[in-house]
């Protein structure tokens, strides 16, 4: 509705407490009318703007709401993102085994609906993880998957975030080279997507 697409509007342009409230007159307005595929689109927004804010918990609270609203709808794509979005969530809070639980099951949720772009995120999400409890190996790999499915998707974006991801990984174990590297790719890619958007 009108409400939602003006949070939208407001979130896409940082003002994140005018897109809240927006969000949150949306969401009261769509439960007034039932319409649950609209109240789980509301408060993926409330959701999205309170991780922005770094309220991981508040996230969280309305990322379980749309799990178990959509339990009834049965949406496989919305199940899969909020499930990787609690993920991150849980590694923000420090909750590391939740964490890994989630993202676990956001790979599996990625791969039965073969959405490659949801299954990249998550692998560099587990990546993070992984290099956070010095588990190098694993993180490794889950960061070389993760960039290989990036770069055949054309996801400059992904591809820059998951090469800092990577590099910080290699600064911490010493192996500079690498580390330098990666990092220079991703500012390379940051800036080019920058310079983009300014045209």
């Amino acid at each position: 509705n009108a409400l939602n697409e003006q949070g939208f509007s407001y979130l896409m342009r940082s003002r994140y407490f005018q897109a809240l409230e927006y969000y949150q007159k949306s969401l009261k307005v769509r439960t007034e009318m039932k319409d649950q595929f609209g109240i789980v689109s509301s408060m993926n927004g409330i959701a999205i703007i309170y991780t922005v804010l770094g309220d991981y918990a508040k996230s969280l609270e309305y990322y379980s709401r749309i799990l178990e609203l959509n339990e009834s709808l049965g949406n496989q794509k919305v199940a899969a993102g909020t499930t990787i979005n609690m993920a991150g969530c849980y590694y923000e809070l420090g909750e590391i085994e939740k964490a890994l639980i989630f993202s676990n099951r956001g790979i599996q949720m990625s791969e039965d609906i073969a959405n490659r772009r949801f299954l990249a995120n998550v692998l560099d999400y587990r990546g993070k993880i992984y290099g956070s409890i010095s588990e190098n190996d694993k993180a490794k790999s889950d960061f070389e998957g993760a960039l290989k499915i990036y770069e055949e998707l054309g996801d400059n974006n992904g591809i820059a975030e998951c090469s800092a991801n990577f590099g910080a990984l290699y600064n911490r174990l010493g192996k500079h080279q690498k580390a330098v590297g990666l990092c220079e790719k991703s500012l390379i890619l940051s800036e080019d997507m920058e310079s983009m958007n300014v045209q």
